[in-house]
């Protein structure tokens, strides 16, 4: 039952658009335009539901996904390589140094996050540890308040 559940929104993760340092010499002139107008590796599956990949399916012309993989591992491998452009979390993008931002965090890309807890262990002391450090993490990845 819900009730016996302790649900708390977590700090929205921000995302934003990112291509390898090679993009703009591989793909001349695009780095330049419109988000809609780049040259995107996209996913499938259910990760199609995160607001970024909602916003791509709406926005960005079919011609312009020049991959598709279910495997994140293998869509920033592409990025790197400069086949596309892509969406990461901010602070993965910068942890990483190897990636320009070709459009910055907007909050329609943000993925909204929620922890839930049972209620009879929310206030144990293992569960407490737990959330405290989830919501530690979750802070370094929230988007920028506006």
């Amino acid at each position: 039952m819900v009730e016996d559940y302790v649900v708390s929104q977590m700090p929205m993760v921000a995302f934003a658009l990112y291509a390898s340092r090679l993009y703009p010499d591989r793909h001349p002139g695009l780095a330049n335009r419109p988000p809609e107008a780049q040259r995107y590796i996209a996913t499938e599956g259910d990760e199609m539901r995160a607001p970024h990949y909602r916003w791509m399916s709406e926005k960005v012309a079919p011609e312009n996904i020049v991959a598709v993989s279910a495997d994140p591992a293998t869509r920033l491998q592409m990025m790197v390589r400069g086949t596309g452009c892509g969406f990461l979390p901010v602070r993965t993008a910068d942890r990483l140094g190897t990636l320009i931002q070709l459009a910055p965090p907007r909050r329609e890309w943000a993925l909204p996050l929620w922890l839930v807890t049972h209620r009879e262990t929310h206030r144990t002391a293992r569960v407490s540890a737990a959330i405290r450090v989830i919501r530690r993490c979750a802070r370094n990845y929230a988007m920028a308040e506006d």
